[in-house]
């Protein structure tokens, strides 16, 4: 089966290597029945919660790319409080406008900054695009200091924002340097200790399997994520365990409330067991 790796369900920040085509900041997109130009209506407002965006808590954030990638980019707000109080403080400021001849990323083909808060809703930060429409598709670039501003609540708008924009591009490298989501074991031998790595991870708990012929037959007590780094360690018994190819799983336990936020699933991959 090689180091061929997949996922299973919805597991957020802990991404499988792969390689897809998507759109990016300058993209040709088939967009069939498309009546053309979608623009929010004018006067249309994010509205801010009662007591004051600037003032809800913050519990991550993090970079969603177009794309499954080889890293992730997440930061903790207790960790990083400059961070949070910018992104809301930049939010708060970013200038509200009608959008006229500006689009929402396709179908979230873009780059966006996630801020997820104690009380369970998202707000997304994307970079607005102008879009040119030629029959079935459209080719679409950022444009310069515009940002797209939506949240779980229904709430979206076009806005004015340099820094916001500057930061979705570029400079959440810096405040976010990308981190590999999960290292799996390459060998286990028999009577030794294997271990399975993670960072950037969302869940409070992770659990690992191992299987063979579609039976699980080993699994780890459930290890509690610190701030995404996680650590899960194991031995197999030669007197249980024979060797051969196993399939080797990962799977997160989200936070108590946080279920329909960030999603449950596992990911998983084959390795070869020996003595």
């Amino acid at each position: 089966m090689g180091n061929s790796v997949w996922i299973q369900a919805r597991v957020l920040l802990l991404l499988p290597v792969l390689v897809l085509a998507a759109c990016t900041l300058i993209v040709s997109c088939d967009i069939k029945g498309s009546s053309g130009e979608q623009t929010i209506a004018e006067g249309a407002k994010l509205e801010k919660a009662a007591d004051g965006t600037a003032t809800r808590q913050v519990k991550w954030i993090y970079m969603s790319p177009p794309i499954p990638s080889q890293t992730v980019n997440t930061a903790y707000a207790d960790q990083n409080p400059e961070l949070a109080s910018r992104l809301l403080e930049w939010i708060d400021q970013a200038k509200n406008i009608d959008g006229q001849g500006l689009t929402p990323p396709l179908h979230e083909r873009s780059m966006a900054i996630e801020i997820v808060y104690e009380n369970r809703t998202i707000q997304e930060v994307r970079p607005a695009w102008n879009c040119t429409y030629v029959n079935t598709g459209a080719e679409c670039r950022a444009v310069e200091g515009k940002v797209w501003i939506s949240d779980s609540d229904g709430n979206e708008t076009f806005a004015d924002s340099e820094p916001l924009f500057e930061f979705v591009q570029n400079d959440y490298k810096s405040w976010m340097p990308g981190v590999t989501p999960f290292r799996f074991p390459e060998l286990i031998r028999l009577n030794e200790t294997f271990q399975i790595q993670g960072h950037g991870s969302l869940m409070e708990k992770m659990v690992a399997t191992l299987s063979l012929k579609d039976e699980v037959v080993w699994k780890s007590a459930a290890v509690a994520v610190d701030h995404g780094d996680y650590e899960i360690m194991g031995i197999l018994d030669s007197k249980k365990y024979p060797a051969g190819e196993y399939e080797i799983n990962i799977t997160g336990v989200p936070f108590e409330g946080f279920e329909d936020v960030i999603g449950s699933g596992s990911i998983g991959t084959y390795v070869i067991v020996t003595e």
